[in-house]
């Protein structure tokens, strides 16, 4: 399942899996995230750290 493409004109793939999801709505500009029955804002979320910079693990 593809998401629409976000301001800078990429498109981005998905992921059904709910922490992948959730890592994806913390490290992009999207406000929103549903997942099952649930409606989450990212301002009422937690800040998002990171150990390493996930841009790191995608190949060239």
């Amino acid at each position: 399942m593809e998401a629409a493409p976000p301001g800078d004109g990429r498109r981005q793939v998905m992921t059904e899996l709910r922490l992948g999801a959730y890592a994806c709505f913390m490290r992009t500009d999207i406000d929103r995230l549903a997942v099952g029955n649930f409606l989450l804002f990212k301002e009422d979320q937690p800040a998002w750290q990171e150990e390493t910079d996930w841009r790191d693990e995608i190949p060239d």
